[in-house]
């Protein structure tokens, strides 16, 4: 409390002021509005009116007074601060629950577009935001786009792509989000036609994916003054996580389809029939050859086992179980099997080759079979061993009758030696001759598989020499030289084979 004494103690007023009403005062009281120890304010009272000392038995009473204000003010602030609090409790509460549904979303759907329109216009409610808009970055061919709800029509319309600095560019080359509590703060980045729509607050959270990829920037955008709580920070960047999350399945699924589409038009363009089956020989995927082969309808036969589809078309008995055996057996073994399948009631002939399909481990999963109609070829081979069979069988029987003729010839006693010389050379190429019709027989039996060799010793460089004298016309004819070199013959020891 001021009094006579202690205002003399003050400087006096200037000449200017002493006419102010409000200056006139002698007497003054002033008291601390205490909350425990802390001191939230100070009253202060005076008499400019009366100009009466203030007597000592007010002090107490106006001490009480300031006491209770001091206690008012307390209590508003604090319902002040609750809230406030509240209310970024009900934000971070909706925040959360928005964050869960978003994320069962985007693992139910991978069709994104329409769900982040949703998603980001529900984000844009329970953050109390005014504006939202998700830009993506151009990906794998795809252009720029981007997903907003605009303040206006007009405002989304003159907030175009700034190339040099913006807001968006910090983030993607920051990587980290950036809140503006006064969009002035940062004139120079953020675009002018948001001071003209009455933007004052903004957010932009970097959405990245894998290797810390920026896929695209979050903007949030107020037309009042926000305070961005660390916890409201933290729930957005999470949001922008889960965004991330549903872009990279959206793009990892849309690469899958591509592949799945190219796969399935090589699958199905291949002329051989292929089948792909599960460890638990039941068929996963056919195409339409191995269909039209077999003689099965092609989504009807997903799923059966492979001995039974192989029973319903009329496969024989024996190449059906073969082909179920091979399959138990490439289980543990790494190569593969083949054989051919015979098909009634018209005898058609399916080679196949089934082989293991293994996983990244290196644990068989399941086979692969495809299936070749052959029976042509084999048709064309059977007719082709029958013809080789009928000549041959048809020269050697002229052929005998030369030699033998001949050996008669050879044989009578005043031969001259010049005509002698002519049979020897008639004979020797008689039998060079049924040695080839012998050969032709031979390559018959072989691919009827009924050959039997005989092995015996033979002297390599005899025979070597041997096949070199019946060439020499053709070598003379083409004006080659050949010629072989043995350095003793006993390096080159007999081997057993069937001349």
């Amino acid at each position: 409390v001021l009094g006579d004494a202690d205002l003399e103690t003050v400087l006096p007023l200037a000449p200017a002021y002493r006419s102010d009403p409000y200056l006139r005062t002698r007497r003054f009281i002033a008291a601390p509005l205490l909350v425990g120890d802390r001191a939230i304010g100070v009253v202060v009272a005076d008499n400019k009116r009366s100009r009466r000392p203030i007597l000592p038995a007010r002090i107490e009473p106006f001490v009480l007074l300031c006491q209770q204000l001091a206690t008012a003010l307390e209590a508003a602030r604090l319902y002040a601060e609750s809230r406030t609090r509240g209310r970024e409790a009900i934000r971070l509460s909706t925040g959360l629950a928005l964050l869960n549904r978003a994320s069962r979303a985007l693992h139910r759907t991978l069709d994104v577009e329409p769900m982040l329109d949703a998603a980001l216009r529900e984000l844009g409610r329970a953050f109390g935001a005014a504006g939202v808009l998700l830009s993506l970055a151009p990906d794998a061919g795809r252009p720029a786009r981007s997903i907003s709800h605009w303040l206006s029509e007009a405002h989304g319309r003159d907030v175009t792509l700034r190339p040099t600095a913006s807001v968006s560019r910090l983030v993607r080359d920051t990587g980290k989000p950036l809140v503006l509590s006064d969009i002035a703060e940062r004139s120079d980045i953020v675009h002018p036609a948001h001071f003209r729509h009455g933007v004052k607050s903004l957010a932009a959270f970097p959405i990245l994916g894998q290797r810390q990829r920026v896929l695209g920037v979050l903007f949030l955008y107020y037309t009042t003054t926000q305070v961005f709580p660390e916890r409201e920070v933290q729930l957005l960047t999470a949001y922008a996580d889960q965004l991330a999350t549903a872009l990279e399945n959206a793009r990892l699924y849309a690469e899958t389809r591509t592949q799945e589409t190219r796969l399935t038009q090589i699958f199905d363009s291949t002329s051989d029939g292929i089948m792909l089956v599960a460890g638990a020989r039941r068929i996963e995927a056919a195409n339409q050859r191995v269909a039209d082969l077999l003689g099965f309808d092609r989504e009807a036969g997903l799923g059966r086992e492979v001995s039974e589809l192989l029973a319903g078309c009329r496969a024989s008995a024996a190449d059906a179980a073969r082909i179920v055996e091979a399959l138990g057996s490439l289980s543990a073994a790494p190569d593969e099997a083949d054989g051919d399948l015979e098909l009634g009631p018209l005898t058609r002939i399916l080679h196949w080759v089934a082989r293991p399909t293994k996983n990244a481990s290196g644990v068989t999963v399941g086979f692969t079979l495809s299936f070749r109609d052959v029976t042509q070829e084999r048709e064309i081979s059977r007719m082709k061993s029958e013809f080789v069979s009928f000549v041959t069988h048809q020269l050697r029987t002229p052929l005998t009758g030369i030699r033998w003729m001949l050996e008669l010839a050879a044989a009578q006693p005043d031969l001259p030696a010049e005509p002698a010389s002519y049979v020897q050379d008639a004979r020797d190429s008689a039998a060079r001759l049924i040695g080839l019709v012998n050969d032709l027989l031979d390559v018959s039996r072989l691919e009827r598989g009924k050959l039997v060799a005989v092995p015996q010793e033979v002297r390599l460089e005899a025979l070597t020499r041997h096949v070199l004298d019946e060439m020499s016309v053709l070598l003379q004819e083409k004006g080659h030289r050949l010629s072989i070199d043995v350095d003793g013959d006993e390096k080159l020891p007999p081997i057993m084979a069937d001349p």
